[in-house]
């Protein structure tokens, strides 16, 4: 079963090493401030572009700020820690397939690193990554713990939300600092009871996030003491067309009577 799962992964990472290209150069440039401990991020600095894996316009909201915030916080920690922090952010441009090339170049980088100079025209390299912060999103989260894991590489997940990454049996080296989709779940269940909707429509996006949040709120609703109906459920691409949206309202102004529209 080891074999196998390393095979694959194996399989995937040369996936990614083919598709790599010169016109790929611009993504790769590194945010850097250089530390006796140097971590990695994975930021979405730019949006994926709608039907393909590639990278698209600025994403200031989710990838420049986030960015920002992450170079602030180590120049503040740095004034007060006894040792000095480094951190390298790269861009996930919100696709697993990017997320994981940039998660090869952080292993490379760690592996070509020179111990020491011993010549006098020798410069010594930048720190390997200790540990990596991000991506996102989830199915792209466990596409890179997938790998990292391999080479016992803790991951520290900011946004990411599914369920499945709160099995340590599976992502024994991945720490996550926000609530799963249960709780979320959880949540939606409690306002559908406090407002007394019993008849509703779900619209959930494709991917591991909205999938797993559906599943967990399909079983609360079945649960004990909540009388509540899921009249249509509907699975949209992460990132779609408007041409898909309108046909999703079509859907739902037709039904009858008109159910309360949730989102996940």
């Amino acid at each position: 079963m080891l074999y196998s799962h390393v095979t694959l992964l194996m399989l995937r990472v040369m996936d990614v090493v083919t598709k790599t290209s010169v016109q790929q150069s611009a993504r790769m440039l590194v945010a850097e401030i250089p530390g006796d401990i140097q971590i990695g991020a994975l930021f979405p600095m730019h949006r994926q572009i709608a039907g393909a894996e590639g990278c698209g316009a600025i994403w200031e909201q989710y990838g420049i700020q986030r960015a920002e915030v992450a170079l602030l916080t180590i120049q503040e920690l740095n004034k007060i820690l006894p040792f000095r922090l480094g951190i390298s952010i790269r861009d996930s441009c919100w696709t697993e397939r990017i997320a994981m090339e940039q998660t090869i170049a952080f292993l490379r980088e760690g592996v070509t690193q020179c111990s020491c100079c011993q010549t006098a025209g020798c410069q010594k390299k930048a720190n390997p990554v200790v540990a990596i912060v991000g991506p996102a999103k989830s199915s792209t989260t466990i596409a890179v713990q997938n790998l990292l894991q391999v080479f016992r590489i803790p991951q520290i997940g900011y946004a990411a939300t599914t369920t499945d990454l709160s099995d340590k049996e599976q992502f024994g080296y991945y720490l996550r600092v926000v609530p799963s989709d249960a709780w979320q779940a959880m949540a939606i269940s409690q306002l559908l009871m406090h407002f007394s909707w019993t008849y509703i429509a779900v619209v959930y996006s494709a991917g591991n996030y909205g999938e797993k949040g559906f599943e967990a709120m399909e079983r609360l609703t079945h649960a004990p003491g909540i009388d509540v109906c899921i009249a249509h459920a509907q699975k949209v691409k992460t990132i779609g067309e408007n041409e898909e949206f309108e046909n999703v309202l079509l859907v739902l102004n037709e039904l009858n009577p008109r159910p309360q529209v949730v989102g996940n």
